[in-house]
């Protein structure tokens, strides 16, 4: 009886022994492979990032880079990491490393995996996964709040009588519409169906120079100058025409007033100019746009008074070319 029992002990030890030695001991999770990482991460419901370092802190690190750097075009992500590994008599390992992540927004929500040290290659893996939907709900105040910010000016267009004014308006709500759309194109990539009910204002966005090309079908301009300014007429109606605005000399909804100023002061043996260009912008009852710069001082001798008058007119060119330009088209 007790050989039996002792017979009995034996196979089960033997049958346990056998079935231990059969479980692997480096068996890899499925997260941690780009080919199976979908079976416990759905690509539909979560965004991940992968990665494996010589550390657990790094793997962490780099998973999370990774995972930004799937809203490639939303997030401007650049991850610098390197590894110098030095093995010294006692197997010491050094690293030295920089990572830096810069992205337009801050993710919440992400969250990791445990670790998982590899016996073979001896590296740390780790997975950062974000659930889509989650991550939604939490970036989903800032859509409103960029949507909202594109229609106080947009709305304000519409309703704004003036078509100067009008197109201002305009202009100001396609800086703030781009802004939305750099918002929505990263909540279309990050959740498609919380996307979908901001994506007629798309269409919205991109209708805003139609609209500022029929308001400047209202415009006609008469531009004045006073005898200083003569010489840069012709240069200010082309800078008018090319904004896509009409100029008449009778007939017109607004003018356009240019006072430039250069006068010398002079001395001795020197020619002083401080010059300026001063523009308004009228319809019949107000000023609509008011533009001013002074540069500057310009001397010369006064035996090279040519040059210094070249000088005072390549300057004042420069400002109706550059600085009236960008206000004219804003």
């Amino acid at each position: 009886m007790k050989k039996s029992v002792l017979i009995v002990c034996a196979s089960l030890l033997f049958s346990l022994f056998v079935s231990c030695s059969s479980i692997p001991k480096d068996e890899k999770p499925l997260w941690a492979d780009s080919y199976t990482v979908e079976q416990i991460f759905p690509h539909k419901e979560y965004v991940t990032g992968l990665a494996h370092a010589s550390n657990e802190e790094l793997a962490r690190t780099l998973a999370e880079a990774n995972l930004a750097a799937y809203f490639t075009c939303e997030i401007n992500s650049v991850t610098k990491a390197h590894q110098a590994l030095a093995n010294t008599g006692e197997n010491r390992e050094s690293i030295d490393r920089e990572i830096t992540i810069k992205s337009q927004i801050t993710l919440a929500g992400v969250q990791h995996t445990q670790s998982w040290r590899s016996f073979g290659d001896k590296q740390y893996y780790d997975c950062a996964y974000l659930n889509r939907k989650e991550a939604f709900a939490n970036y989903e105040s800032t859509i409103i709040s960029a949507q909202k910010r594109f229609y106080s000016f947009y709305n304000s267009a519409l309703n704004e009588k003036d078509p100067f004014k009008k197109i201002a308006l305009f202009n100001e709500s396609k800086i703030a519409g781009q802004e939305y759309s750099d918002v929505l194109d990263f909540s279309l990539i990050l959740y498609k169906s919380g996307y979908e009910k901001y994506e007629k204002d798309i269409s919205v966005i991109a209708g805003i120079d139609e609209k500022i090309t029929k308001a400047k079908l209202n415009i006609s301009i008469n531009v004045t100058t006073n005898n200083v300014g003569k010489p840069y007429k012709a240069l200010i109606e082309k800078i008018i025409s090319d904004a896509g605005y009409s100029h008449k000399k009778t007939e017109f909804s607004y003018s356009v007033i240019v006072t430039i100023q250069a006068d010398k002061a002079v001395f001795t043996d020197t020619i002083v100019v401080e010059p300026s260009v001063s523009v308004e912008v009228r319809n019949d009852n107000e000023s609509i746009l008011l533009f001013y710069k002074k540069t500057e001082q310009i001397s010369g001798f006064k035996d090279a008074e040519k040059f210094v008058d070249m000088k005072v007119h390549k300057t004042i060119t420069d400002i109706i070319e550059q600085d009236f330009k960008l206000e004219i088209y804003r």
